[in-house]
């Protein structure tokens, strides 16, 4: 666990990324590109590692940021939709939400993905009902890294940066909750290192659901000095 000089003061308000934080889509997301590549592009070689690295962006703006053709994209989004048994929900996150819940945290979702594919995910969880909202890419102009979803969260509760914390796997969730001046965590788990979340702004980096737990309730229930 590594926790910045920077006081945390405590926070009742939690913005969840979805994919690689809550859930394993990695290996659905990789067969995806890969069928939509090969039945669009034809041979190649296909940029999974890109892909990747801008995580939590819209899916459109990645594949402009690619240069992948956008005939792509409905390809992508109808095998990932067909394939989503293929996801899995981390260990131990059902009960973290519910804990969560039962603290009285309010949590939400604010993720990359579309929001037919986000509640079709939380309904197959049956995890729909922790969360005060859900904001995804389709809902904003400017998806993540611009802070324009953290904004929307923000304004959906009512409340100000400063009572709000941002979790994410990747760097673009880190530099949208650094642009909306609030305090973020990066887990470790997911796409990106830590050495890329902690250059992002990360003020914690966490390894696995259960430390991620203790820090949002047993820990943000008083203040943290230096570690």
């Amino acid at each position: 666990m590594l926790i910045s000089k920077r006081v945390i003061i405590l926070f009742k308000n939690i913005i969840f990324d979805f994919d690689g934080v809550l859930i394993d889509s990695h290996n659905l997301q990789k067969n995806a590109l890969k069928s939509a590549y090969e039945m669009i592009v034809g041979k190649g070689e296909i940029p999974y590692k890109q892909f990747f690295d801008n995580s939590g962006n819209s899916l459109e703006n990645i594949f402009k940021i690619l240069n992948l053709p956008l005939e792509m994209i409905p390809v992508y989004k109808r095998i990932s939709a067909d394939n989503y048994s293929m996801i899995e929900l981390y260990n131990n996150v059902y009960s973290m939400l519910e804990n969560l819940v039962y603290e009285k945290y309010r949590i939400a979702i604010c993720t990359g993905k579309d929001r037919e594919r986000t509640l079709q995910i939380l309904e197959h969880f049956n995890i729909k009902h922790f969360f005060s909202f859900v904001v995804c890419s389709d809902d904003v102009m400017y998806p993540k890294p611009n802070p324009e979803s953290i904004y929307k969260c923000m304004e959906l509760w009512g409340v100000n940066s400063s009572e709000c914390l941002m979790v994410g796997d990747g760097i673009n969730d880190i530099i949208a909750a650094k642009k909306a001046k609030m305090y973020s965590i990066g887990v470790t788990w997911g796409e990106s290192t830590e050495s890329k979340l902690l250059e992002a702004g990360a003020d914690i980096l966490v390894n696995s659901i259960k430390e991620l737990e203790e820090i949002l309730i047993s820990k943000m229930k008083g203040n943290y000095g230096e570690n």
